[in-house]
């Protein structure tokens, strides 16, 4: 349960570790930097603070630095340097490892630590489903009421535990499961980043009340090697395939429990692959319906910041009363032709086909026209069938499985079948790698 919200934090009287990897740090250590840098943080004219540091514990002394010194902490999608320059206009100063030293090098007296208050917030930006950012404001008030709710539908946590992330605590849901969660709960969490699957299988050989924040991107690279237990295993970012899922709990000795959400909602729902298809459950407090002129999800909660319900593009329909299946999204449709083509139920046909694990559906700039490409993860079977029938023979296959149901323009007329369908490291479809499939040969 949880011991302390986002408020209490910096001024519990609690001992112990707080973080561990390339060094560990105490609770009390953490406490004694965060005053010199809010003290020095404080004596700075900028208001808004872009956080660009890839260290979990040094980002979470930033963050608490800037709330107690009563500056404004901004996250952007990524710390590229592309991203930086897009963005330089919505922030004024960066804290980075260099400028988080040297401010720690001030020869000020440290101050008494502000309170911290419900109305104080922070700036995300995503990207969303244009290239232009969208600003999200999150208020203090939001973010501790979401880590309630999460720490009583995840918990009980093992006392003591630890926590790894594969994802990037510059996102809600790295902010969220990776920092302040550990933090209001009292366990230490690992200031380095999961980046592949031996690791993960490394940890939960050695390490007894594992807490793994993870998302398909890592999941999906699993295979059948000797695994320890984990305490909890929990995947967000996007659908994780079933087969991961269950290849998951074979290894670590339980089901991944997937949150579903968005930086504009915080989380929405919960599920556990225990067949395919298995539906989502709304977390506590949040309110799901179907919009009735789009068939989009909406949402209420007390994390939503914008003004409730929230509409999202994700269409949906229930199986009971409460507990829903997605069905893909409103915004990936497209028009060729005049005709109005919806990507996600291509995706949907294609993924009833036995031969077929994952497959994402874009529309190909081909010859001055618009045509549709077809990325195809093969199951086991499906691979042994290419492999004997070779790549005509299955486009053939999946083309007349979708003539019945879909416009012969929307029928896919390029392949490509990779061994996995790229995405980034929260579990999103990476659309420029995609499209470069079908701009390169290499791909079978």
């Amino acid at each position: 349960m949880i011991t302390h919200s986002i408020y209490k934090v910096s001024h519990s009287n609690r001992h112990g570790l707080l973080a561990f990897g390339s060094h560990e740090v105490s609770y009390q250590q953490f406490h004694q930097q965060l005053a010199l840098l809010a003290t020095e943080l404080r004596q700075q004219p900028a208001q808004l603070w872009l956080l660009n540091l890839e260290d979990s514990y040094l980002f979470c002394l930033a963050l608490f630095a800037c709330l107690h010194a009563q500056k404004t902490p901004v996250m952007l999608p990524n710390n590229q340097p592309g991203t930086l320059q897009q963005y330089r206009d919505h922030y004024e100063q960066e804290l980075n490892e260099h400028t988080l030293g040297q401010l720690l090098l001030g020869e000020n007296q440290p101050l008494p630590l502000k309170p911290l208050t419900p109305e104080q917030q922070l700036i995300l930006y995503s990207s969303g489903s244009t290239a232009a950012p969208k600003k999200i404001v999150k208020s203090l008030q939001q973010l501790d009421d979401e880590i309630q709710v999460l720490s009583k539908q995840l918990g009980p946590f093992p006392n003591p535990c630890r926590f790894y992330a594969s994802v990037s605590h510059q996102h809600i849901y790295g902010l969220l499961f990776r920092v302040l969660l550990p933090l209001c709960l009292g366990h230490a969490f690992a200031r380095e980043t999961l980046e592949y699957p031996e690791e993960l299988l490394a940890i939960s050989q050695q390490q007894h009340h594992a807490i793994v924040i993870s998302s398909p991107a890592l999941l999906k690279r699993l295979d059948q090697q000797a695994a320890g237990p984990l305490a909890q295993l929990i995947s967000s970012g996007g659908p994780l395939p079933y087969q991961a899922a269950q290849i998951a709990h074979k290894l670590f000795g339980l089901l991944p429990t997937e949150i579903l959400g968005s930086t504009e909602t915080g989380g929405i729902a919960w599920r556990q692959q225990h067949q395919s298809d298995s539906p989502w459950t709304p977390l506590p407090e949040v309110e799901v319906g179907i919009d009735s002129s789009t068939g989009c999800m909406t949402v209420s909660s007390p994390f939503v910041s914008e003004p409730c319900p929230y509409v999202s593009a994700d269409l949906m329909h229930y199986v009971d009363g409460q507990r829903f299946l997605l069905d893909g999204r409103a915004d990936r449709i497209i028009k060729l032709e005049e005709k109005r083509i919806s990507l996600p139920e291509i995706e949907q046909r294609l993924k009833m086909d036995p031969w077929i694990a994952e497959v994402a559906i874009i529309p190909v700039n081909r010859e001055k026209r618009i045509m549709i490409g077809a990325i195809i993860r093969l199951t086991t079977q499906g691979a042994e069938q290419f492999a004997q029938q070779g790549k005509l023979a299955l486009n053939r296959r999946f083309q007349q499985q979708l003539r019945p149901y879909i416009e012969p323009i929307a029928v896919p007329r390029l392949f490509r079948y990779p061994s996995d369908i790229p995405v980034n490291a929260q579990g999103k479809l990476v659309f420029t790698q995609l499209q470069a499939m079908f701009e390169s040969k290499e791909h079978p």
